[in-house]
């Protein structure tokens, strides 16, 4: 059967397949709301100052998006949001404006039935936000954030952060103070949350809901003040189950300041089967989730790629869904939230970590994903395989009794083994680099042999032209000669006749010949061409692997105040600077100082000059 007949067939059934039966791969383009753009002004300027410019383009405030400098500007739906958007860019004071847009979340997958729900904890110290369609709260009751500077139903702000009577997070969709949405709208939501806590294993966690939309379209202003205000509420880990393809500036720079508050970004690698980028999931710092079936295989939805940081199940898993039941669903959208809830659960029996050491703790904890899938994906599926049983491991190793309070020790054998993989990253991309600037010459050399082949078929064809006037002048010539001629006469003018088709049948022949030439050329030019590029996509994601290789292996030198808490080990600390601070003094006198050796020397300097200069 013809590949895009197979194709359409497909496409036919997968649209008369009823929207609980299979889950539907994300949106690609994006959807831009008529009527809104989103600007980004200098930090200091007031509200007052912002209208100002917002009317200078014949538009109002809506209100502050984010606490940074970000609004939401309304105007006639009328006028192109790209027209607003480039009159804004020249206003003063802007430092940026784009379309407020819609994000799409995975659409739901599965059935629902009654059931139990996961078990609520009694331990909750690590707030994870999910920033989605609503979550089902009594589904998880002792399990759900309470914002304790507010007084329940009031009617007052009593924290003063903008928002009144927040206890339990905020519907940014509809402003007011209920995230639980609705049996349609709240679905989604609740079951991402549900899958935080099996990847918590239903204790250390607490889930903070905040919606953004009724699903499957959420609201890029909303998500942005959601982020925000997760921050603000003292939110260690967002669960971001949704996407895009395009890298919206504004999203950008809110998931930068989140991060740089030591907030953990965890995000579905989106559901179209590709290798392309999918946003939030590919911004640096955010934790990307592929999925996988129970058995650890890559599913065919899933997308894959450099920007893949773990590997979870996602396809027909059970969660909780909005009403308290269950439902087995399936997409990206659930594997996200279960690393998420993995992540917290080591957040909340190591709170001394940073988020790098974090994500390395689960990368210890994680299965090899490469053992289980095919070749083609290696290197391209994330860090390891997050399944129940790591969840499990993770749970029982690392007990919510604060024992394990410490940053772990960098691992020797952890080290060489980076190292090794490295080195190794580092030799295929060389190798990549070698190959492709020999596709880049064979690309070349094609790319020419197509313009010699064009020139000859051009020559070709005025060979051929001119054969055809030869013929109707040879034709008219003979006809000409029935009216007066002699027959000598009319038999050499048939000759001539008979010598024009000869001519002409050759010209024909050697444009065909000409053109197949062509044809073989331009053929060998895209050979060429797919070589070329799939080599440069290669390369960049080996390029991409080395970074992410040289990061890991930097994380694993632990400053000397982080590995060091005790008081005699401070007190040792500082004795070891103040030998520094002497070795600095006599720098060139050509003499230590009395009582240190010079084999302390080396140790000191690399160990010591860090702290000395963070201390200034």
């Amino acid at each position: 059967m013809d590949k895009k007949l197979l194709l359409a067939a497909l496409l036919c059934l997968s649209v008369s397949v009823p929207s609980w039966a299979a889950e539907v791969p994300s949106a690609v383009s994006p959807e831009y709301l008529p009527g809104q753009v989103l600007v980004r002004v200098e930090e200091g300027l007031s509200q007052p100052q912002v209208e100002e410019i917002a009317k200078s383009v014949g538009a109002t405030v809506e209100r502050r998006v984010a606490s940074w400098g970000i609004y939401l500007l309304s105007f006639d739906q009328a006028t192109p949001v790209s027209e607003v958007v480039k009159r804004l860019q020249d206003q003063p004071g802007v430092r940026y404006a784009e379309p407020n847009a819609k994000l799409q979340v995975n659409a739901i997958s599965g059935s629902d039935s009654p059931g139990t729900v996961t078990a609520a904890s009694s331990v909750s110290n690590v707030i994870v936000a999910v920033i989605d369609t609503g979550v089902y709260m009594p589904a998880f009751s002792g399990s759900i954030y309470t914002n304790t500077r507010e007084i329940p139903g009031d009617g007052i702000d009593n924290d003063g952060n903008g928002y009144v009577d927040d206890v339990h997070g905020w519907n940014f969709y509809d402003w007011n103070n209920d995230a639980s949405g609705g049996p349609g709208d709240g679905a989604h939501g609740t079951m991402v949350a549900g899958r935080v806590l099996q990847g918590a294993q239903g204790a250390g966690v607490s889930i903070l809901p905040l919606k953004v939309g009724p699903g499957p379209w959420l609201d890029l202003a909303d998500i942005v003040s959601a982020i925000d205000y997760a921050v603000s509420q003292g939110a260690r880990v967002i669960n971001m189950s949704f996407g895009a393809s395009f890298p919206y500036q504004v999203l950008t720079e809110a998931i930068q300041r989140a991060a740089q508050q030591g907030v953990l970004l965890v995000a579905a690698a989106g559901n179209s089967g590709s290798i392309l980028p999918s946003y939030p999931a590919a911004y640096p710092g955010v934790v990307s989730v592929a999925a996988s079936n129970a058995a650890g295989q890559k599913t065919w939805w899933s997308n894959y790629g450099g920007t893949v940081d773990f590997t979870a199940p996602g396809e027909n898993v059970a969660t909780t869904t909005w009403g308290g039941g269950t439902a087995v669903v399936s997409g990206t959208s659930f594997s996200s939230p279960f690393v998420a809830g993995v992540l917290a659960r080591i957040w909340a029996a190591l709170p001394n970590l940073t988020p790098a050491q974090v994500i390395d703790k689960l990368r210890s904890f994680s299965k090899d994903i490469y053992a289980l899938n095919n070749p083609f994906f290696r290197g391209l599926l994330g860090l390891g395989w997050v399944d129940d049983g790591v969840a499990k491991n993770v749970s029982d190793a690392l007990p919510l009794d604060g024992s394990g309070t410490q940053p772990p020790q960098p691992d020797p054998t952890q080290k060489a083994k980076l190292q090794a993989e490295l080195d190794k990253a580092r030799q295929e991309v060389v190798r990549l680099q070698g190959e492709l600037s020999v596709a880049e010459q064979a690309l070349s050399a094609a790319g020419q042999a197509v313009k010699d082949a064009n020139a000859v078929v051009k020559q070709a064809d005025e060979k051929v032209n001119q054969a055809w006037k030869d013929l109707i002048s040879s034709w008219q010539a003979w006809y000409r000669s029935f009216f007066g001629s002699t027959p000598a006469d009319r038999a050499a003018l048939g000759r001539k006749r008979e010598e024009a088709w000869d001519k002409l049948f050759k010209a024909m022949a050697d444009r065909r010949e000409a053109l197949a030439k062509l044809r073989t050329a331009q053929a060998q030019e895209i050979q060429a061409r797919t070589r070329r590029n799939d080599l440069a996509g290669q390369l960049k994601l080996a390029q991409q692997r080395v970074q992410d290789l040289e990061r890991r292996l930097s994380q694993l030198s632990v400053p000397v105040r982080g590995q060091v808490q005790s008081t005699a080990h401070r007190a040792e600390i500082e004795q070891l600077l103040q030998k520094l601070h002497a070795i600095t003094d006599f720098l060139g006198q050509g003499a230590l100082p009395e009582g240190l050796s010079a084999r302390e020397v080396p140790d000191l300097v690399v160990s010591g000059s860090d702290d000395r200069r963070s201390s200034n």
